[in-house]
This record gives structure tokens, C-alpha cells and sequence, in this order.
């Protein structure tokens, strides 16, 4: 149990010697994880996602049309006048999964 115990003090003892270094650290460590999750843009930039979430959704479809204008009219009326808090969760739940897979990614434009 003491070695136990000393390996689990040796990982936090910068948390109380002088200046308290690792208490700053993990301080600022918890600063930019906040920022990463309550990021400035909003839902502006979640709304990328939920985009990407909702074409691959209607992939098929979408892929069936033949020019831009039935295209646009059948994204203008795809059949969503009856979705429930089920449907809506499982694309804000596809969109978080993009997000996640993706954001990080310096090159996830880019094929």
C-alpha cells in the first residue's frame, strides 16, 4: 500500500511545492478544454456538422437527382414534416460523431 500510495503522490506533489506548478497547469489545462467546448463560433461552426449529418442522411436521394433544379426542390421538401425528438436526436448525435472524427483534423476539407 505505501508504494500504492507513493506513486499516486508522486504524480501530484507539483501541486503543493512553491508557486503550486502543477495546480497552474492543470488550471490552464481546464481553461482550453472550457474553451474547446463552449468554443466562441457556437453553434456557427457545429452547424457545419449538422449539415454534413443531414446530406449523408438524404446521400441516396440526393444522388438520384439529375440536375440542380430538382435538386434543389428536393432538398427544399425532403420528408422531415414529421420528425419527432428521436429523429432529431440521432442526426444532432450523427453531427457530434462528425465533429469529433473530424474537427482536429488539419486536412478533414480535403479529400
Amino acid at each position: 500500500i505505501f508504494w500504492c500510495m507513493s506513486k499516486l503522490l508522486d504524480g501530484i506533489q507539483d501541486n503543493y511545492t512553491f508557486a503550486q506548478p502543477g495546480i497552474q497547469r492543470k488550471v490552464k489545462a481546464l481553461e482550453e478544454l472550457v474553451s474547446r467546448i463552449d468554443e466562441p463560433e457556437g453553434f456557427s461552426h457545429f452547424h457545419l456538422y449538422v449539415c454534413a449529418a443531414f446530406l449523408v442522411q438524404w446521400r441516396k436521394e440526393i444522388l438520384e437527382e439529375k440536375d440542380f433544379q430538382g435538386l434543389m426542390i428536393l432538398l427544399q421538401n425532403l420528408p422531415t414534416m414529421h420528425w419527432g425528438n428521436e429523429e432529431i436526436s440521432v442526426l444532432l448525435a450523427e453531427a457530434y460523431r462528425l465533429k469529433y472524427a473530424f474537427a482536429d483534423a488539419p486536412n478533414h476539407y480535403k479529400r
